[in-house]
């Protein structure tokens, strides 16, 4: 109890600094190119029936998205980890919570490099930078790293649909259409990392360690009458 009230008198808590270099908390990426376009491929003409119906009616579609990637906040989620001396008072902090306030996630200083730094594929997984980068500030301060001012991996993705309809009888005289699908997503089995962990108590933290979907193809039939 008696070093639980020297700890009440020895740390002079500050508001939470708001960097000016801070982006807002629900930024997205701030380039971002969709694009998407549907065809019919060209009829062909063959003297067999059945090659030119299997050849006939054929459309082909895609929507390819290239984007920056989305930002993140470098935090800390640990709690204040008070260091005493022999007389009891608090003199440092081992873990995060850098404002004593008891609610985590706090920002750390900026690093020497600044609030940006950017890298390719490899930089996001071996490790864009580490948690030494990342000082913290004086005891009972938040630190002055603003929040989302890094940016994670980008991101392109191609999904291209084949499709071919083919009219056939139906009752009463009338007719049906049957619809051939083939779904290619991700076409190209681009490699699309996630966001990078960024909570400095992660031992992966810096790192990116998953990845969207691979390439993957779908088949589908449908009757319309």
């Amino acid at each position: 109890m008696k070093k639980a009230a020297s700890a009440t008198t020895s740390i002079s808590l500050t508001p939470p600094i708001q960097d000016a270099s801070a982006v807002d908390p629900t930024a997205t990426p701030d380039k971002s190119f969709p694009s998407a376009w549907c065809g019919k491929l060209p009829k062909l003409h063959f003297d067999s029936k059945f090659a030119q119906g299997l050849a006939s009616g054929w459309q082909i579609s895609d929507v390819t998205i290239l984007q920056t990637g989305t930002p993140f906040t470098v935090c800390c989620s640990t709690a204040f980890e008070p260091v005493y001396n022999s007389s009891g008072t608090i003199v440092g902090n081992s873990g995060c919570d850098y404002n004593a306030d008891g609610f985590d996630y706090d920002v750390p200083d900026a690093p020497s490099f600044g609030n940006t730094k950017h890298g390719n594929r490899s930089a996001f997984i071996n490790g864009l930078f580490s948690a030494s980068d990342f000082p913290a500030p004086p005891l009972g301060q938040e630190g002055n790293l603003g929040r989302n001012t890094f940016t994670g991996p980008g991101y392109a993705d191609s999904d291209m649909s084949l499709a071919k309809h083919t009219p056939i009888p139906w009752f009463g005289g009338e007719k049906a259409d049957v619809e051939f699908c083939m779904e290619a997503f991700n076409i190209f089995n681009r490699v699309n990392l996630t966001n990078m962990l960024s909570d400095l108590a992660n031992p992966e933290f810096g790192h990116a360690t998953q990845t969207f979907g691979a390439r993957d193809f779908q088949f589908g039939i449908r009757l319309s009458f």
